[in-house]
C-alpha cells in the first residue's frame, strides 16, 4: 500500500493523474513491495527519487480492529493518510480521488477499505472532516478518536507520531517536552508528525459518544 502513495504510475491501482501528490516521507520500497507491484503490472519499473523530491505524504497508518482481538473475518481497513498541511485544495482533491480509486480497487479484491485524509495541523487544533471515520459520531469527539488512534494504530510507512516519543510522566507537559526534543535536535521535524497529546478526555465526549451509540 505505501508504494501506491509513493509513486504515480498509470498502471498501478489508484492512479488519477501525474499531478496527484506522491512521495511518502522516510520510505523506500523493499524488494517484496516491488515484486508485488510487478505482479500487478509487468511494465512497472521503480525509479529511486533523487535529490529533494517532495514527500507530501507524511504517514500511513492502519487503525481500528485490525491487529487486535476484535479483528474478524469481515473487519474493514481504516487507513489514515497523513499529508502535508501546505497542500493546496486542488492537490488534496486529487489525493481524495486517489483514495476513492483505491477503495474501489480493494472492493474488487474482496476487501473493504476506507482512506481518510488527515491534515496533522488541523487535526491537532480539533478541526477535522466530519467524515473522518466510517463509525464517526460527530465532530466534537476529537480526543476519543485520537485515543483510538494511539491505542490501535499500525504504522505502515512515513513519519513517527510525536506522541510515541513522549513518556507518560511528561504527558501533561507535552508541548514543552516536544519543543525540547526538537530544539535540542534529539529528533528532526521531518521525522515526526504531531497529532497532539492524549492527557485528558473531556467528560462531554463520553456523553456524546454514548448518545450516538443509543440513537444511531
Amino acid at each position: 500500500m505505501p508504494l501506491f502513495f509513493h509513486v504515480n504510475h498509470p498502471l498501478l491501482p489508484g492512479y488519477v493523474s501525474g499531478g496527484t501528490p506522491a512521495g511518502v516521507s522516510q520510505y523506500e520500497p523493499d524488494t517484496l513491495a516491488l515484486a508485488e507491484a510487478q505482479r500487478l503490472t509487468r511494465s512497472f519499473s521503480y525509479k529511486v527519487r533523487r535529490g529533494n523530491a517532495p514527500q507530501p505524504i507524511h504517514g500511513l497508518f492502519l487503525m481500528g480492529s485490525l491487529g487486535t482481538l476484535a479483528q474478524a473475518e469481515q473487519s474493514d481497513m481504516d487507513v489514515w493518510v497523513c499529508h502535508d498541511s501546505e497542500l493546496e485544495p486542488e492537490a488534496i482533491a486529487e489525493l481524495r480521488r486517489k483514495c476513492q480509486a483505491l477503495e474501489a480497487w480493494a472492493a474488487t479484491m474482496g476487501a473493504e477499505a476506507h482512506f481518510f485524509l488527515i491534515d496533522p495541523q488541523r487535526f491537532k487544533r480539533g478541526d477535522r472532516d466530519s467524515q473522518l471515520s466510517s463509525d464517526d459520531c460527530g465532530t466534537t469527539q476529537h480526543y476519543l478518536l485520537l485515543d483510538e488512534f494511539y491505542r490501535t494504530a499500525i504504522w505502515l510507512a512515513g513519519r513517527t507520531p510525536m506522541w510515541w516519543l513522549v513518556p507518560v510522566y511528561e504527558e501533561q507537559n507535552y508541548e514543552d517536552y516536544t519543543h525540547t526534543l526538537l530544539s535540542k535536535r534529539f529528533i528532526r521535524a521531518s521525522e515526526v508528525l504531531d497529532l497532539g497529546p492524549m492527557s485528558h478526555i473531556p467528560a462531554g465526549e463520553f456523553i456524546g459518544a454514548g448518545l450516538w451509540q443509543v440513537f444511531f
